[in-house]
């Protein structure tokens, strides 16, 4: 697999892919400028374009997803790229840019393909998509009919460890120490629930017993129920020495793709930041074995 990029751009995430085509630049241009070819390998078809810097663009899924875009750079045969506004469904972004650099190599030429966009734990599940859409632009390139494959199970795990988006964080919140840790999940949240949770009833105030070993990690002792949803949300009571020292919650939410997201938050005193940064590597290890679990991959 060719190694692939996470970034920054105008500080927002940007996935960077570069691929090496068998084609001159002028025919890869073609493929990537022209509606009729852009739709056999773009994940959206695509209903309108002028291409000019400002023309409108529009793209649509065929299930009812529309995609309204702008040009923003246009540099024949090196260089294309557009925003897109994002629809209210897709809450955790905004207006995403796509750029595409091409510079001859050989008898080929050198793809750079770049992708700016908000939702940085969203990072592996876009780098998934898009370097399949770019092996679609290989067959279109072939003159091929393109064949859209299920991603390889462990795909989207993968990723995450190679863009390094499994590390979580502690940082100061509105009532003291706040450690966190995202994973974008390859599947529903009625599934990571059953790994996480198994049959936990709903209801709160019971003691630790009724906190399964799923949401748990080694240090961090479990106190009484504060919050259980299926499969949205589990929340306890941390402690230390017997008394509550704060919360440990876990929320699954629709993620980037077709998987959950998994936020997982342990809230603290000012105090107890250093318990907190202590504890982070557990959680990360937790957090992913989760992922990899509901994957299919050992843990």
């Amino acid at each position: 697999m060719t190694p692939d990029e996470l970034t920054t751009v105008d500080g927002r995430p940007a996935l960077r892919m570069e691929r090496r085509l068998a084609h001159p630049v002028e025919e890869v241009w073609r493929a990537v400028t022209e509606p009729e070819r852009l739709s056999r390998w773009y994940p959206f078809a695509v209903v309108a374009m002028d291409l000019r810097v400002g023309g409108a663009m529009r793209f649509d899924d065929g299930e009812g997803t529309v995609l309204d875009g702008v040009v923003v750079e246009l540099d024949p045969p090196r260089r294309f790229a557009f925003s897109e506004h994002a629809p209210e469904e897709m809450h955790r972004e905004s207006d995403d840019l796509v750029r595409i650099d091409l510079e001859p190599d050989g008898d080929g030429c050198l793809l750079v393909f770049t992708h700016v966009f908000d939702d940085r734990p969203g990072a592996a599940s876009y780098a998934v998509g898009w370097d399949l859409c770019l092996r679609m632009l290989g067959a279109v390139l072939d003159g091929e009919e393109p064949d859209w494959p299920t991603p390889p199970q462990g795909s989207l795990e993968e990723r995450i460890d190679a863009l390094g988006l499994g590390a979580g964080r502690v940082e100061e919140g509105p009532g003291g120490a706040v450690l966190t840790v995202e994973r974008q999940l390859s599947r529903p949240a009625e599934e990571v629930w059953a790994e996480i949770a198994g049959d936990a009833a709903e209801g709160v105030g019971r003691d630790s017993a009724g906190v399964p070993e799923g949401v748990r990690v080694p240090g961090v002792a479990a106190g009484r129920r504060t919050g259980v949803k299926a499969p949205e949300l589990f929340e306890y009571a941390w402690t230390v020495d017997g008394a509550d020292a704060g919360r440990v919650r876990w929320e699954l939410s629709p993620g980037t793709g077709h998987g959950a997201r998994l936020v997982l938050t342990q809230t603290g005193r000012a105090a107890d930041r250093d318990r907190l940064a202590a504890a982070l590597p557990a959680w990360e290890r937790r957090v992913r074995e989760v992922g990899r679990r509901v994957a299919g991959l050992e843990a």
